[in-house]
């Protein structure tokens, strides 16, 4: 910024002062991240959406109409395959950033913007580090390196993603449900354990549709795809991406089924915290809140249940009412 001379400024002050302006925070990397994730896991959930409501898989019983839908289908996912690495380089950034923006800033000074010393610039006019330096300069400025095996695996989304965009390979073939586990895997190493179905939920309750409506259908949404989670991963995969106990007895979440009770659904998603049998309170991954229950046996005939929700005494097995506490 120049100083406009007169004779009440010193020499000192006539000096021009230049900023780089409109540095990115890592909250910006990560969140613009997070949403390209969310384009990518859209695709997957709509695809997926059409084959169920389609019945597809009920009536094609040799299996070659649903062969063709994914076989059409290879572009859009091809599509999500980008948004995915253009979400991991972005997040590879976040985490850089975290030590110092200024890391990303590639090519000698000599080669910045021209007059960058003489008047204010702002960030997105120097150029950044390319996407295939990223992994190096984060294991070089991290206190943590990433993990070897997935180094690997986003190199390979990398290519896969380069050959997709720059070039045409028929015998490339996208498959959704890798596709959903590339974006938990994601979302483990570079933001943090079982934290997706927290950033989903919030996602969905911001599209425009929600804000312009209603998120009434948000937990309906949810509760579909966790639902299709809970089938799809193994039971390791479970306890790291999800943050449940794969072996422990999952019960209906109060919450997310008062949500969820104009479509009759009652979503099992919570689980006892801790796992024991005195245990008084149970969480739910899929809305992220802890309710407090009692432990008493459930009146209902047949229903071993003994997990009944506090206020309203409502039995988390099998979802009747209770009778009123003394």
């Amino acid at each position: 910024m120049k100083v406009t001379p007169n004779s009440n400024v010193s020499s000192t002050d006539k000096n021009c002062i230049a900023l780089i302006t409109d540095i990115p925070a890592p909250a910006d990397f990560e969140a613009t991240a997070v949403s390209l994730l969310n384009l990518a896991w859209d695709t997957v959930s709509s695809l997926s959406h059409h084959v169920e409501r389609s019945e597809l898989e009920a009536w094609d019983e040799c299996g070659e109409v649903t062969d063709e839908y994914w076989a059409a289908a290879q572009k859009p996912l091809g599509n999500a395959q980008a948004l995915i690495q253009q979400g991991v380089e972005f997040l590879l950034k976040a985490r850089i950033a975290e030590v110092s923006p200024f890391l990303l800033l590639d090519r000698a000074v000599r080669e910045w913007p021209k007059e960058s010393a003489t008047r204010d610039t702002k960030y997105t006019e120097f150029r950044t580090v390319d996407a295939q330096d990223l992994v190096r300069l984060f294991n070089t400025v991290r206190p943590t390196p990433l993990d070897t095996a997935f180094v690997q695996r986003i190199e390979e989304q990398r290519k896969t993603r380069n050959t997709f965009i720059h070039s045409v390979d028929k015998s490339l073939k996208h498959d959704p449900q890798t596709l959903w586990r590339t974006i938990l895997d994601v979302s483990h190493h570079l933001i943090g354990p079982a934290k997706w179905i927290g950033l989903r939920r919030a996602y969905l309750e911001s599209t425009p549709a929600s804000i312009a409506f209603s998120t009434d259908e948000v937990f309906i949404e949810l509760a579909w795809e966790c639902s299709e989670l809970l089938e799809m991963l193994k039971p390791a995969e479970q306890e790291l991406y999800l943050g449940i106990l794969p072996k422990a007895r999952r019960y209906i979440c109060y919450r997310c089924a008062l949500e969820c009770r104009e479509v009759g659904i009652q979503p099992e998603m919570a689980q006892l915290q801790p796992n024991d049998p005195t245990s008084t309170n149970v969480y739910c991954f899929m809305c992220g809140h802890t309710q407090a229950v009692d432990r008493v046996p459930c009146a209902s005939a047949g229903c071993k249940g003994n997990v009944i929700e506090a206020h309203d005494g409502v039995c988390l097995t099998c979802f009747s009412d209770q009778p009123p506490k003394d």
